[in-house]
């Protein structure tokens, strides 16, 4: 269907790392010579940007771990050993995140949909937080020290984010949640979850 194509492969060290597409540009047809300058110009530093950052989303994607239900409380407690202050946790609810999604396709899989809205959360707070999966479209984030001061601009924040990041959003997804302090609000992080749950 289209008239020219151009497939500009962005190569370092033989590998790959991304591609540019042209279809559209007067540069093709007669004057591609033009176009092959351009590129040649622009390939090597383009490539060493690309390869740079998808070494470090890479990195932030080994560090977006999402623990299961059950480890909820020892995870907790491992994070509040860790921290030299205090700990925020934060109940998310998911639930308007993931309905956006599968309206958009009804041929996603729910539990797939799920899992992958958690994994984007876990992304998100991956320096910042550790994010547990607390069932029913809820995510539970334990952040760490003072980054949990203003928890309102902390899911504004993520739920922007969200919806940047997920294409299937068709507008800022509504994040309810509910927060407690560690150790203000109790010594016991079991019990605080508790409550939170």
């Amino acid at each position: 269907m289209l008239e020219h194509i151009l497939l500009y492969p962005f190569v370092h060290a033989d590998e790959i790392h991304g591609a540019l597409l042209i279809s559209e540009t007067p540069y093709l047809g007669a004057h591609t010579d033009y176009l092959r300058i351009i590129l040649a110009a622009v390939g090597e530093p383009t490539t060493d940007i690309i390869r740079d950052r998808r070494a470090e989303y890479a990195r932030v994607l080994r560090q977006s771990i999402v623990s299961k239900p059950s480890e909820v409380t020892i995870i907790a407690e491992r994070v509040v050993t860790k921290s030299t202050g205090a700990v925020t946790l934060l109940l998310v609810d998911l639930a308007d995140v993931v309905s956006q999604i599968a309206t958009a396709n009804d041929h996603l899989d729910p539990f797939r949909i799920r899992q992958d809205v958690l994994r984007s959360v876990a992304a998100l707070f991956a320096t910042t937080a550790t994010v547990c999966d607390a069932d029913a479209n809820r995510a539970l984030l334990l952040l760490h020290g003072r980054t949990g001061d203003d928890t309102d601009l902390i899911v504004h924040h993520a739920a922007a984010t969200l919806a940047h990041l997920l294409p299937e959003i068709a507008d800022v997804p509504t994040l309810r949640y509910r927060s407690a302090r560690y150790p203000q609000d109790d010594s016991d992080v079991g019990a605080l979850i508790n409550t939170l749950l």
